[in-house]
């Protein structure tokens, strides 16, 4: 203990000698405070990390949506809708890849009918990016035009249709449409599958969905039209041609170029062929192998139905 005595008053010493010098301010205050301040921006690191996913970021923009539009035309496969004015019907062509062990029904491509009246007016959409959310969307559309259907007789406009894929959109965000004046036809997001359930309840979605849509109207004796929704549930005015998914930026640049109004339907087809091929030569969405396996689906959308059709991908000159 004796020996012990010299180093516990060097101690008492240096304690000392550190109190006087901060009292005289030789000692920087950053110095005395770098372990709180280390833990201090510890805690709001970890503080940071955790952001809600309607939280939006300094531009007033949503995060969770600028990633669902990247991944919708990452993931999405190119589809090329276009309106021929002479004939009154709306082309839909896009790329099909031949996957091993995968059986495609022959009547099935990216035109989804959500409503169909007697032969004289159609609508449907047409979406690229995952697949899951595509049909989920279709689905609640689809049970929201037979809502409107068993109340008014009759099946939803087209701007009906986008504003309601709009809803679906940004149901994400958990905006309260309840209280909302309506016509009276339950809202798409009402949830009447819960027991008891009386239509107050709405159903929650825990993302964006990773997807375009392009939803469509084709009437007796009325000009065909077409509208985009895009993941942010942007709606467009209407178009007469419009290209989604992967690769879209060139495909619409040169349909910009090449559509005109006085198109028929077959002349239509093979300038909109002739820019999928163009468009996936240059942006390299398809090697040469799958090349040799892809189809184009070419689909024409009418008042009275629906024709779907696949053509090889790689034109082939035959012999003479």
């Amino acid at each position: 203990s004796t020996q012990q005595r010299p180093v516990i008053m060097l101690s008492i010493r240096v304690l000392l000698l550190f109190i006087q010098f901060s009292l005289h301010g030789l000692i920087s205050p950053s110095l005395c405070s770098s372990g709180s301040t280390a833990v201090g921006s510890s805690t709001n690191n970890n503080n940071n990390s955790y952001r809600s996913i309607t939280e939006l970021d300094q531009y007033g923009s949503s995060p969770q949506i600028n990633n669902a539009r990247l991944a919708s035309t990452l993931h999405g496969t190119l589809t090329l809708a276009a309106i021929s004015i002479p004939s009154n019907e709306i082309l839909v062509l896009s790329i099909e890849r031949k996957l091993p062990g995968v059986i495609i029904s022959p009547n099935k491509g990216k035109v989804h009918i959500i409503a169909q009246e007697c032969g004289t007016k159609v609508n449907a959409v047409v979406g690229s990016g995952l697949n899951s959310d595509i049909t989920y969307i279709v689905l609640l559309l689809r049970k929201h035009a037979s809502s409107l259907w068993e109340r008014y007789d009759s099946i939803p406009s087209l701007d009906r249709v986008a504003m309601s894929a709009t809803q679906v959109m940004l149901c994400f965000m958990g905006y309260n449409i309840q209280d909302e004046i309506n016509d009276g036809v339950p809202s798409i997001l009402s949830d009447n599958s819960r027991e008891g359930g009386g239509g107050d309840d709405t159903i929650s979605i825990g993302r964006p969905l990773a997807c375009n849509l392009l939803c469509t109207e084709v009437g007796n004796g009325e000009i065909c039209d077409m509208k985009l929704v895009d993941p942010g549930g942007v709606i467009s005015e209407s178009v007469v041609g419009r290209a989604i998914g992967r690769g879209s930026e060139k495909a619409n640049s040169l349909l910009r170029e090449k559509w005109r109004g006085d198109l028929c339907r077959e002349d239509l087809k093979d300038v909109c062929i002739e820019i999928l091929r163009e468009t996936v030569k240059e942006e390299g969405l398809l090697s040469e192998n799958d090349s040799e396996k892809a189809s184009i689906v070419y689909e024409v959308l009418s008042k009275e139905r629906l024709s779907v059709q696949r053509l090889p991908f790689i034109q082939r000159v035959e012999p003479s």
